[in-house]
């Protein structure tokens, strides 16, 4: 599972190790996360707005790829009435994309440094 920390920590250090290539390689896109998974990071970075609308995210079933498709409207229609939790978890929802980006730039980045590393050097 990707978790917020996991993306920061890969981003922050160079990948040009391989316990970096390695750590990249067993992380999970956020869009694959479950309910349960979705729960368990807005637990980490919502704790309160998780035990107001953890029910709600697991009656409807809201997946990572449905998390990082949710605005303010569809927050509204599953339940977040104030407009200062909806945007709480509009913020955490943002972050989590912009670190999902970063980690997807490291895997690509990884990929090249690999191919790079085994192409074989010709010397003029």
């Amino acid at each position: 599972m990707v978790t917020e920390s996991s993306v920061v920590s890969s981003a922050v250090e160079p990948s040009s190790t391989a316990s970096s290539s390695a750590q990249l390689a067993r992380m999970r896109a956020a869009a694959l996360w479950s309910s349960e998974e979705v729960v368990k990071w807005l637990k980490r970075y919502e704790s309160r707005l998780a035990d107001k609308y953890a029910e709600v995210f697991l009656a409807h079933d809201v997946n990572g790829a449905a998390l990082t498709r949710l605005n303010d409207k569809t927050l509204k229609e599953l339940g977040v009435d104030l407009e200062s939790e909806r945007s709480q978890l509009m913020h955490q929802i943002y972050r989590l994309k912009i670190k999902q980006e970063i980690f997807d730039l490291q895997r690509v980045m990884s990929t090249v440094q690999e191919k790079e590393n085994m192409s074989p050097k010709i010397n003029k």
